[in-house]
């Protein structure tokens, strides 16, 4: 067992050592600035990078081939390794939290769901503020990783559609993921600086650009401000925003082949179908804001499109509240919540590759259904899909939504509401941010939630974030056979 799980352990240990690096970028701004928290950033490190080490030394080991069974527990472990140290500095700074609200909140920040309990934000010192949007960047990344290496080699939820060539040569994984590395971080970089500039250009000092550049890039939606987006009263920003979003939704390996070859990447269905949505979804929320809240055109479509991309991508930005615009809007946001962005991209939800998959599968059952006799394949991007992709399409989405049932149950459990527990569930599987209603809507927080259903909800956006099968599959009895 040691054995089995000694590789794992070991490089859980070395990702310690970037998050221990992370604690002294906002240390340094905290010391130039002269805030409060420079020494809880600097301990935090210390801490982190001590258990960092513990781990590599107590056990190091060869991780050039592990197997399936291995990069299970690996993605698992380390997220939730993470989210524990990464809660730190919400302990020791200035915010002084529970254990249980600075997991949330780490895990909120991680995972790039964008949920808080946090608030007083436009008063904070800037080194909580840049830590909380650091974490959504790097988890941004972090995801981005996994979904486009790990997932694919691990068949989870349909994902093996989108296994490279390298992939199928054997199950090393290690040295595939240096190749992607390179070209996925660059990507982001010049993502990342283009919205950073976008952010400033638009109206943002240089500070709330970078942390909004961090969270919006990363679909998270953590912001430096209580009322988000909205404290701004900017159009400008308002599309700035937007296209930030949009850029982190879109497949990283669409960008990568953009550059090689063009014109298919035009093509790519799932790009084309993501963007579409987008675009009807906005118009109609325009014409319902328009007229419902007798709002300029011009506020309308900026309200409308903000909302609207940051429901779908699940970032969580919000620049008015949504839950006021009448029943017809609030439950067309809801039903945005289960649809998400592309594969190989920042945001959480179903993705809606797996809508494709799932919709032209029930399209093919009902033309056999016609024309028994005649072959009907499934494609995706001019390939054929095979069953075993299909099986994991339905299989993921059925999983979805029993877990969301089954954590809305748990919620209500505790005291919750009927909307409280249902659309935190769902913000939390979904990794969405905000919720419905009068406590976690986007007027509010989860800061008045029980620390019970924190937990809950932490759980969640873990179990959402690692496309659930990844997780579920490490508490299975079969798996812990020899």
């Amino acid at each position: 067992m040691l054995t089995f799980i000694r590789p794992v352990l070991y490089l859980a240990g070395m990702m310690q050592l970037i998050v221990a690096g992370m604690m002294l970028i906002p240390c340094l701004l905290e010391t130039l600035s002269r805030g409060p928290d420079a020494q809880a950033f600097f301990d935090s490190a210390v801490i982190t990078g001590f258990i960092s080490l513990s781990l590599i030394l107590a056990m190091k080991s060869d991780i050039r081939s592990l197997n399936v069974k291995q990069m299970f527990l690996l993605v698992t472990t380390t997220w939730i390794i993470t989210c524990v140290t990464c809660a730190l500095p919400f302990m020791t700074t200035i915010a002084q939290m529970s254990f249980t609200d600075a997991f949330f909140e780490a895990t909120s920040g991680i995972t790039t769901t964008g949920s808080t309990v946090m608030t007083g934000l436009n008063d904070m010192p800037g080194g909580i503020l840049l830590w909380r949007s650091l974490l959504q960047w790097v988890g941004g990344i972090g995801i981005v990783g996994i979904a486009i290496v790990l997932f694919p080699f691990m068949r989870i939820g349909g994902m093996q559609l989108f296994k490279s060539e390298s992939s199928e040569k054997g199950e090393k994984v290690i040295a595939q993921a240096k190749i992607f590395a390179a070209s996925l971080i660059g990507v982001y970089l010049l993502i990342s600086i283009t919205s950073a500039v976008i952010f400033r250009l638009a109206g943002m000092d240089w500070f709330d650009a970078i942390n909004h550049m961090m969270t919006g890039v990363s679909t998270g939606g953590l912001s430096t401000k209580d009322s988000s987006i909205g404290y701004y009263n900017s159009i400008p920003i308002i599309w700035a925003a937007v296209f930030t979003m949009i850029m982190g939704a879109l497949p990283f390996t669409w960008y990568m082949k953009l550059t090689v070859d063009f014109n298919s990447a035009l093509g790519d269905r799932q790009v084309k179908a993501v963007l579409s949505c987008m675009l009807l979804s906005v118009l109609v929320m325009t014409a319902w804001v328009a007229s419902y809240m007798d709002m300029p055109i011009s506020w309308a479509l900026s309200h409308a499109a903000l909302n609207v991309v940051s429901i779908m991508t699940t970032t969580g930005f919000v620049s008015d509240d949504y839950t006021t615009w009448g029943g017809f809007a609030v439950m067309a946001f809801f039903c945005l919540c289960f649809i998400g962005g592309s594969t190989g991209s920042t945001t959480g939800s179903i993705k809606l590759f797996r809508w494709q998959i799932f919709f032209s599968s029930v399209r093919q059952q009902l033309l056999k259904m016609m024309l028994p006799h005649r072959v009907i394949p499934v494609r995706f991007n001019s390939k054929c899909v095979s069953d075993e992709v299909k099986d994991a399409v339905a299989n993921f989405i059925i999983l979805f939504f029993l877990s969301w049932l089954i954590i809305s149950l748990a919620l209500a459990m505790t005291g919750l509401d009927f909307v409280t527990a249902l659309t935190g569930s769902l913000s939390s599987l979904s990794n969405v941010g905000p919720g419905f209603g009068d406590i976690i809507g986007p007027a509010g927080s989860f800061a008045p939630l029980n620390d019970v259903a924190k937990w809950i909800c932490a759980f969640a956006m873990i179990l959402g974030r690692l496309e659930i099968l990844a997780v579920i599959m490490v508490f299975t009895r079969s798996f812990w056979r020899d």
